[in-house]
């Protein structure tokens, strides 16, 4: 059973780990994060005792490297780890800037420096704990939670901001006290210190400027690139396909790169009646690109439901069981004998609204006041306040997902005092109490709107998709790669433009990427793609299957006191006005996680339903 291969242990004293990490814990942790087929290196010298999988890995006198996940270069080839190795050491400071889906360590145990580093994407982890002088670092969070020293219990606080958002959305914090992680993009020094994080892509969240059939042109250019990085050497190349503009477009670029003769398309439908149906679309996209090879598949219920236990013990999150469905899909896949398919997930964010806002916010008067009509337009009551857009796109109320980052963002600045007083009553238990918190190193300095796309970014805000299924895939065998995050076109996929189009044109209300894409391919692919809206309904389950997976759900969990023993009718209620996803389904899903992760953090192997129900 492939499970996570990269672990390792860091003394900030510079003593030799295996005198101050137990032996047996050592073997303990191993047992929870190793594949017992893989092929392991191990590194125990000085401050580093490090283990990866033999091909992820590289050390000689100069220092040590192993990643987890997918790096590529130029080209296409995947770069091997002494070539990235050899380039850390030769560059000024060691610092590395890979493209790809991955979690890096880089040690130098002579220099007595070790770099974490997080790919831009966030799908691979890296977890780290502390205990007395030695810190603890992990792709999986499991291995960590197997040392006796760990507290296992729950942070309360992140759960309540999960809850609301979906999401952690305050620091490098998880769902367990004492365990952190290394923010998307992000890189953390180790010496005889923890360093703050650091943003490892300089420049790389500011908007282009130009026009916008030249940025088109240059976006279309990059993504192209990345494409070719992502494909490597495989042939035939797999590619998702929903008949979206953004999965069409890599699919197309594909095309223009290896000939349609050698990429195969993969289209899935669900196998329920209340479900609508995208496969027309990607067989007009294939005509139109001249792809043969197009296989539209079904996921049945019963495919669906039985995957639940595995996402949920494999991503070591309560969120994701509703997206149970990429399991049996990315396994299709790899049943044709691919190890990696390209995806379109990644194109398009929220990263315009924050430009919006940012520029109005000014010219709010008394704005700790005015900005309560946020918490009036979450309201049925409040939903015309939602059309205050149509004067200026800044003064629309945040989308549910930005709601709670936005306001934390604003008390750390000052703008607002008491982000509690935006929810209602029966919320505020819920709400960071206290003053102003401390602005973020890694955010000082910046102006509001490069505050909200850096905030929004290392929190994983605006592409959640793609952040929680690379390292679910990877786990059962096959990479799912976003070309859109691929550092040399994720400008392009995520930032406005400047200049903007005038704030009341159409092209206003597209999203950065997909204002940019569509002039991109508008000789390549079918107008009834281009300028089609795509619904998210599309993308996840029916609200019948998601009832019913919810039923399953609870039928296997012992009766509950509810949420932390809240059983108040008026708290579900108002979680159910204000939360971006059912609170039923948020509530039950951390239920569910609570016993086949937490409960049995010994499992090395996923659960199945039968054994959840006996």
């Amino acid at each position: 059973m492939a499970m996570t291969n990269l672990l390792g242990a860091w003394s900030l004293s510079g003593g030799k780990v295996s005198g101050r990490l137990d032996a047996d814990e050592k073997a303990r942790m191993v047992a929870h994060a190793m594949d017992a087929s893989c092929d392991l290196a191990e590194y125990d010298a000085g401050p580093l005792w490090l283990i990866s999988a033999r091909q992820n890995f590289a050390a000689d006198e100069r220092g040590c490297f192993a990643f987890e996940g997918f790096i590529a270069f130029g080209g296409g080839a995947a770069k091997s780890p002494t070539a990235i190795l050899q380039q850390a050491c030769n560059t000024r400071d060691g610092t590395l800037q890979p493209e790809g889906h991955y979690s890096l360590v880089q040690a130098t145990p002579r220099a007595r420096k070790l770099m974490l580093l997080r790919g831009l994407s966030g799908g691979e982890r890296l977890y780290y704990a502390r205990i007395d002088d030695i810190v603890l670092f992990s792709s999986s969070i499991r291995p960590l939670l197997a040392h006796s020293r760990i507290n296992a219990g729950f942070d309360r606080s992140k759960i309540n901001e999960v809850l609301l958002s979906g999401l952690i959305l305050s620091g490098n914090a998880t769902l367990f006290e004492g365990i952190e992680e290394v923010a998307p993009g992000h890189r953390l020094l180790l010496t005889d210190t923890i360093g703050g994080q650091q943003w490892n892509w300089p420049g790389l969240l500011e908007p282009r400027e130009g026009d916008v059939k030249s940025l088109a042109k240059a976006y279309r250019n990059d993504l192209a690139t990345a494409v070719d990085m992502a494909m490597g050497g495989e042939r035939p190349v797999a590619v998702a396909l929903s008949g979206g503009i953004d999965s069409s477009a890599i699919a197309a670029l594909a095309v223009e790169a290896v000939g349609a003769a050698n990429v195969t398309a993969f289209t899935y439908e669900f196998d329920d009646p209340a479900h609508p149906t995208e496969t027309p679309f990607a067989v007009e996209v294939c005509q139109r690109l001249g792809i043969r090879n197009h296989h539209v598949f079904k996921i049945s219920f019963a495919d669906y439901l039985a995957a639940i236990p595995e996402t949920v013990w494999r991503a070591e999150h309560f969120i994701h069981w509703p997206k149970a469905f990429m399991l049996p899909a990315a396994r299709h896949i790899k049943a044709f004998g691919h190890s990696r398919f390209l995806s379109g997930f990644g194109i398009g964010s929220h990263m315009g609204y924050f430009e919006d806002f940012a520029k109005v916010l000014p010219f709010i008067p008394f704005p700790r006041a005015v900005l309560l009509y946020w918490r009036l337009a979450r309201t049925r009551n409040g939903a015309w306040l939602r059309h205050l857009q149509r004067l200026h796109p800044g003064l629309e109320p945040p989308h549910p997902r930005l709601f709670h980052l936005m306001l934390a963002v604003l008390q750390s600045r000052g703008i607002i005092n008491n982000r509690a007083s935006f929810y209602p009553p029966s919320l505020t238990p819920m709400i960071p109490n206290g003053g102003t918190p401390p602005l973020e190193e890694r955010f000082a300095g910046m102006d509001l709107a490069a505050h909200l796309r850096h905030h929004a970014f290392a929190q994983l805000i605006s592409c959640i998709d793609v952040t929680r299924w690379e390292k679910v895939l990877r786990e059962i065998g096959i990479l799912r790669l976003s070309p859109a995050h691929f550092a040399v076109a994720l400008p392009g996929s995520y930032l406005p433009v400047r200049p903007e189009p005038s704030v009341w044109s159409p092209e206003r209300q597209l999203r950065p990427g997909k204002l940019l894409l569509r002039e991109a391919m508008r000789d390549t692919l079918p107008d009834a793609v281009l300028f089609r809206k795509k619904s998210w309904a599309d993308a996840v389950v029916s609200p019948p299957w998601y009832r019913a997976g919810l039923r399953w759900i609870k039928d296997t969990l012992p009766k509950s006191d509810g949420y932390f023993g809240i059983k108040d009718p008026e708290f579900l209620n108002a979680l159910s006005e204000w939360a971006p996803m059912s609170p039923q389904g948020a509530v039950t899903g951390l239920q569910f996680w609570n016993r086949i992760f937490c409960e049995t953090p010994q499992s090395t192997a996923p659960p199945q339903w039968e054994e959840l129900r006996e």
